[in-house]
């Protein structure tokens, strides 16, 4: 009997994928009912409220076992993308992005900052004032009183110097920087690898951005997904409909028979058909498969069915509970 299945859901198969392959696009998916669709998704308030709440468990799901994951981040990615990725960024052109980024309000107020604190750590550490009082004729307390006030006074007036000093000296501090990377592209072709081969060293869930930065996301992807639509969407259908609308379904798939020598198909064409396969058979395997069957053999054996060259009765392929009008639909309920 499970050869008898095997037979059917292939021949199943290759009778379907046959009748498609001669129909025009235009015949398998009209244009006016694919704006319809989308129209009907759209508009479909119940549909997306289903969906946001799935969307939601599958987010927590994956972000879940993400946060427990304490591989390294190379071995989440695999060696061979982890590799592939190092070689991008060693020879990726970042020039522009970096110079960009380096000339920035942001990056001149950052390199202000650590040049202020690194002069006055710097003034500091000399302590030029301790080693001048020190050799004065003063004593004990006083000394120490000496250098205290002069040090405040010394602070509170390079502070001013040097601030003034580097508010017209970042610019030019940012170009010199801008020009060593534009000097030395693959100097900075080896940071940017360093920086991935760290983060491709820390353990995965460390690099994960906190809990309410992924809210965020989660939340601004769906309102994407929920709103999206493409710019010149009617054009864009309509254009795509006037190129390929009159083709056959044939021009847009590989070479039909895998079981012929010269089947080259695309590895994911191959594996949908076999996906699509298993399912079938789980299917003719149930009873709702074993009663279509019966229905068809009915059918067929009257000569009222397509297997005897006549019109099918859907009423008679739908289920024994259905209701009669949700035995067949009409092409006015795509409008």
């Amino acid at each position: 009997e499970k050869a008898d299945d095997s037979v059917i859901v292939d021949s199943l198969l290759d009778a379907v994928e046959e009748w498609v392959r001669e129909r025009k696009v235009s015949e398998i998916l009209p244009e006016q009912k694919v704006r319809s669709l989308l129209k009907a998704v759209r508009a479909d308030v119940a549909f997306w409220e289903r969906q946001h709440h799935q969307y939601e468990r599958l987010w927590h799901s994956v972000e879940s076992q993400l946060r427990q994951d304490k591989r390294p981040v190379r071995e989440v990615l695999g060696e061979e993308l982890s590799a592939d990725l190092l070689v991008m960024l060693e020879t990726f052109d970042t020039a522009p992005f970096v110079r960009g980024a380096m000339q920035s309000a942001a990056v001149e107020r950052m390199l202000g900052s650590v040049l202020y604190e690194a002069l006055f750590a710097f003034i500091k550490s000399v302590d030029i004032l301790g080693q001048m009082v020190s050799g004065l004729p003063f004593l004990g307390p006083m000394r120490d009183q000496v250098i205290a006030q002069s040090k405040r006074q010394l602070d509170a007036v390079l502070g001013a110097q040097i601030t003034s000093f580097l508010g017209l000296y970042t610019k030019e501090a940012v170009k010199v920087a801008v020009r060593f990377f534009d000097d030395n592209p693959a100097d900075l072709g080896r940071a940017q690898a360093a920086l991935a081969e760290s983060v491709l060293s820390k353990p995965f869930n460390e690099v994960i951005p906190p809990p309410a930065d992924l809210a965020l996301a989660r939340d601004s992807l769906w309102l994407r997904l929920r709103t999206l639509r493409a710019p010149n969407e009617d054009e864009l259908i309509s254009g795509l409909y006037a190129e390929f609308g009159d083709e056959t379904i044939d021009t847009l798939l590989p070479v039909s028979n895998p079981r012929v020598e010269q089947y080259s198909a695309p590895r994911i064409y191959i594996k949908s058909r076999d996906l699509l396969a298993a399912n079938l058979h789980g299917f003719i395997a149930s009873e709702h498969g074993r009663r279509c069957l019966r229905q068809l053999r009915a059918l067929d054996a009257d000569g009222g069915g397509e297997l005897a060259g006549g019109k099918p009765k859907a009423a008679a392929l739908a289920p024994a509970d259905a209701k009669p009008d949700e035995q067949s639909s009409s092409a006015d309920d795509w409008d």
